[in-house]
């Protein structure tokens, strides 16, 4: 049950729509074969309404929750890793689509993590407002109205750099003893 908490998280935080893409981000840069090892540790999650909060544990090609040691999320086709300009980006195919996170490596060790979205009574404004920055292609697949976008590289950093993507989250590093 908390790896699917996790999945979420890394997905998307519910009550939140948001742009998705055709292929993995940034496009033409190589995926990553491992998780480097400055990203590797302890994370504390972000609270969940529950009275403990969860670590998450990066390693070299898994992330996991404690509580939930046995289910690990596992690089591989379709969950890569890419570095482009100073930002990691979780690549997350959910067919028909590819979900993308961003996340920058701060100089404390804590991971500051970002998505493309909004709430949900929120997305129309910023669909039409982002629509004005790049092209956003829309469709209904089973039911469920997708919008997605194909940036080049450069595009993707620029709506970081301009703030389209928003941080959701800072996944705190900490230390455990043995």
């Amino acid at each position: 049950m908390r790896v699917l908490c996790i999945s979420l998280f890394f997905l998307g935080l519910i009550g939140c729509q948001e742009i998705t893409y055709r292929a993995p981000q940034p496009k033409g840069v190589n995926s990553l074969a491992e998780i480097p090892e400055a990203m590797r540790g302890h994370y504390l999650l972000p609270e969940d309404n529950r009275a403990v909060r969860d670590t998450l544990v990066v390693e070299a090609h898994t992330y996991f929750a404690l509580s939930d040691k046995g289910d690990k999320r596992v690089l591989g086709d379709s969950l890569l890793l890419r570095y482009y300009k100073g930002y990691y980006f979780i690549n997350l195919f959910n067919n028909p689509e590819w979900l993308v996170r961003a996340m920058r490596l701060e100089a404390n060790g804590d991971i500051a993590y970002f998505m493309l979205g909004a709430e949900e009574k929120e997305f129309p404004t910023f669909i039409k407002n982002f629509g004005r920055e790049i092209k956003v292609d829309s469709s209904v697949v089973h039911g469920k109205k997708l919008y997605q976008i194909d940036p080049t590289p450069a595009q993707l950093v620029g709506l970081l750099k301009k703030g389209h993507f928003r941080q959701v989250a800072v996944l705190k590093r900490i230390e455990i003893t043995p």
